[in-house]
C-alpha cells in the first residue's frame, strides 16, 4: 500500500512538472531584471502578432569547448528557436530527445538555427548528460550565471522562445515542447513571410 501511495505522489509530482516546469529562485537582480522586460514578454504558446513584437536581445554564452558566443538573432536573418533547460529539471530531461530530432531535421536548413542554452550547470555535468542520453544534434550554448534567463524573463524551465527572421520575440512556450507545436510555429512564421 505504500508503494502504490508513492509511485502515485511521484507521477502527481511528475506530472505537475510537466505542466509548470521547473522554477528557480528570484533573487534581487533576477527580479530587477525581470521587470525591465515584462511587458516585453511573448505571451505564452501563440505567435505574436508581427506589429507587437519586440527586439530579441542578444545572448552572450560560451560553447561546449569554452568557447565565448555571443547570439544575436538581429544579424543573420534566420528563425532562431532557443530552448532554455538544465540537467536538473526532469520536464527539460524529458523534452530533449525530441528536441533533438527535431534539430536534426532542421539542421541543413540555412533559415532556421536551433540552440539549446543551458542555465547554470558547469560544463562536465552538461557533457555527462549528453553522452548518456546520445543528444547529438542540438547545439548546446552554456549560460552559467543565467543572464540570458533574466533578459528573456525566464521565470520556468524548460521555456522555449522563437525569434523572427527580424530578430524579434515571436512566440514563447513556457514549460515542455514538442516538435510539432514547434513546427507549427514555424509554420505559422514561414506563412507571414510569404504575405
Amino acid at each position: 500500500m505504500k508503494s502504490y501511495k508513492l509511485l502515485t505522489l511521484t507521477f502527481l509530482l511528475l506530472a505537475a512538472l510537466s505542466v509548470t516546469g521547473c522554477s528557480g529562485s528570484d533573487d534581487a537582480a533576477a527580479v530587477k531584471d525581470k521587470a525591465a522586460v515584462r511587458s516585453e514578454t511573448v505571451p505564452e504558446t501563440r505567435l505574436r502578432p508581427a506589429a507587437e513584437r519586440v527586439d530579441a536581445p542578444p545572448i552572450q554564452a560560451t560553447t561546449m569547448d569554452g568557447a565565448p558566443v555571443t547570439l544575436d538573432a538581429k544579424r543573420d536573418g534566420k528563425i532562431h528557436i532557443i530552448n532554455f533547460w538544465a540537467t536538473w529539471c526532469p520536464p527539460c530531461r524529458a523534452e530533449m530527445p525530441e528536441l533533438d530530432i527535431l534539430a536534426g531535421e532542421l539542421k541543413n536548413r540555412d533559415d532556421v538555427a536551433f540552440y539549446a542554452v543551458n542555465l547554470g550547470d558547469n560544463p562536465d555535468t552538461v557533457h555527462r548528460f549528453l553522452v548518456e542520453t546520445g543528444l547529438v544534434d542540438l547545439t548546446i550554448l552554456l549560460n552559467q550565471d543565467n543572464s540570458a534567463a533574466r533578459q528573456y524573463a525566464v521565470q520556468s524551465i524548460p521555456t522555449t522562445i522563437l525569434i523572427d527572421a527580424d530578430g524579434k520575440l515571436a512566440y514563447r512556450q513556457i514549460g515542455m515542447t514538442t516538435a510539432a507545436e514547434l513546427k507549427s510555429a514555424l509554420d505559422a512564421l514561414k506563412e507571414e513571410d510569404k504575405r
